[in-house]
């Protein structure tokens, strides 16, 4: 069976537990983090949020092939012991819950062969006994193969006993304790860090808002991850609960980074002039303009977004029949402008100056 087909028929575990709202935004800065670092090291992944496990990474939009599991948890102090990852809390029914190390060895018991690493990761560091008798409180990662003979004994007698296995579980070489480069208590900022840096790599020199964009990718991971209707197939999975490179890709592009605004209305600004735009109404239509490249920094403002469609519907419509073949950029947008709102079913919620600012983007668009 194809991984596609085994990651939605085999249905996730239920995950039960109260969990606090700073600890569920730590959960999506990391893994806007982890979007990012993706976008910039691979060349194909889908990210799932919330299935399975935490974060799942898939190798392939089409076609995965191999699929790891994250399990991510914030720790306010102290160290990660090996009690605490084995041990086994109780529900809200008084029945025993897999412990952490257990939650992820059963992500691999349902996709065995596509599995290539199950990941604990936390801002916390580990106190653990290893092998070669160094400390492991200066790790970064630790590798289960890496722990010592006895740790690691404990680890699957655990495993054995919560999955009735009849034999040694095989995963140690897979299986991985992370520690993470960001703040439980000031993730957010460190996450905005990482965008700037993100954006000043791939669009250098470009005007970002960060906050803004943070909260863009901020709610499409907390869309995707609150989701909570039955997933039948894989194309509701993509839709609903993951973001490919493609997909990361469109939303980086609705903020309008790539779009360089002060060029473009440098040109169309001496075109209005030799039109005869008046002074004042050349500076009104400019601050619309202006608000314009903000707000579609925001592609969640679901208003402006259907907005934009119906009025490049138009603007497409208007090219093609040649209606506006003989007009001036001014009497072009004049006509549009008049088309739109003769045709608009809802109440405006911009004033005229920004819907031709609109119009005029969806122009040289």
């Amino acid at each position: 069976m194809l991984l596609k087909d085994r990651i939605i028929l085999v249905k996730p575990r239920e995950r039960s537990g109260s969990t606090s709202a700073s600890r569920f935004d730590y959960q999506k800065d990391w893994s806007i983090c982890k979007l990012i670092e993706c976008y910039q090291t691979k060349s194909d992944y889908v990210i799932v949020f919330d299935w399975h496990e935490d974060l799942i990474i898939m190798d392939s939009e089409l076609n995965p092939q191999t699929v790891s599991f994250y399990q991510i948890k914030g720790k306010k102090s102290g160290n990660w012991t090996l009690a605490q990852l084995i041990k086994s809390n109780d529900d809200e029914q008084g029945k025993p819950l897999l412990s952490i190390i257990g939650k992820l060895y059963d992500c691999k018991l349902k996709h065995d062969i596509e599995t290539t690493s199950l990941n604990f990761v936390s801002n916390a560091r580990y106190n653990i006994d290893l092998e070669d008798k160094t400390s492991s409180l200066g790790k970064d990662e630790i590798c289960i193969i890496e722990l010592s003979k006895k740790v690691k004994l404990q680890i699957a007698q655990k495993l054995k006993s919560e999955h009735a296995l009849g034999a040694d579980p095989i995963y140690e070489d897979i299986t991985f304790l992370k520690v993470l480069d960001l703040s439980l208590n000031d993730s957010r900022a460190h996450t905005q860090g990482k965008i700037t840096d993100f954006f000043e790599l791939f669009y250098p020199g470009k005007k970002l808002n960060a906050p803004t964009v943070y909260k863009m990718l901020f709610d499409e991971v907390k869309r995707r991850t609150s989701y909570d209707k039955e997933i039948f197939t894989y194309a509701d999975l993509l839709s609903n609960k993951a973001i490919c490179k493609s997909e990361f890709k469109k939303i980086i592009d609705a903020t309008g980074i790539g779009y360089d605004y002060n060029e473009v209305w440098k040109r169309a600004e001496i075109i209005l002039q030799s039109n005869g735009i008046k002074f004042q109404k050349s500076q009104a239509l400019k601050q619309s303009w202006t608000q314009l490249e903000v707000e579609k920094m925001n592609p969640n403002n679901e208003y402006l977004q259907q907005l934009i469609i119906s009025i490049k519907k138009i603007v497409e419509s208007k090219f093609a029949d040649g209606t506006i073949a003989s007009f001036n950029l001014l009497e072009c947008i004049q006509s549009i402008y008049d088309a739109y709102i003769g045709a608009k079913k809802v109440p405006l919620s911009y004033d005229d100056n920004f819907i031709k600012a609109i119009i005029l983007s969806q122009i040289y668009e």
